[in-house]
């Protein structure tokens, strides 16, 4: 079967989609914040991220993102408006801190420690202004209601 024009159209798609998510969850060097806390032991080679859901209700969104290890003191959220983005930035303490005069040996680490980010767009319907988060179990809630829906009009030319 012979490679269509859309074919190729939705290939190239795909693989800006995945360079993009890859991104979303990389580091930014220089900057200062991470994205993800690298991960490192025999054979791992992995990021923490914090992966989410977002779910459309009939008159609201509800976005779950994990944050295993982060306590709500070390969560912080801010809303842009302008942009229907929700940024959500936290730290995790490591679960085991290195010793360096210990008698054990650290053979693999997959929990590690550090500051994450991720940001959320939103659809623009989404009033922010009225969004609500909550922490339970090590999932961030966040509830963020739809506008109230404007009737639409004809408009007349004079």
């Amino acid at each position: 079967m012979a490679m269509t024009r859309m074919d190729s159209i939705d290939a190239l798609r795909s693989g800006v989609d995945t360079l993009f998510k890859a991104l979303e969850n990389a580091d930014v060097p220089g900057s200062g914040i991470t994205m993800g806390v690298p991960i490192t032991g025999r054979g791992v080679s992995s990021t923490f991220c914090m992966p989410l859901d977002i779910i459309e209700e009939d008159n609201a969104y509800m976005v779950d993102i994990d944050v295993p290890g982060c306590v709500r003191e070390n969560i912080s959220l801010k809303v842009d408006e302008a942009k229907s983005t929700i940024t959500v930035t936290s730290e995790r303490k490591a679960a085991r801190p290195e010793e360096p005069e210990s008698a054990h040996k650290l053979l693999m680490r997959e929990r590690g420690g550090g500051r994450i980010r991720r940001t959320v767009t939103l659809p623009t319907e989404a009033d922010l202004e009225k969004a609500e988060a909550e922490l339970k179990e090590g999932v961030l809630r966040l509830t963020v209601p739809k506008c109230e829906t404007r009737s639409k009009r004809k408009l007349q030319i004079k």
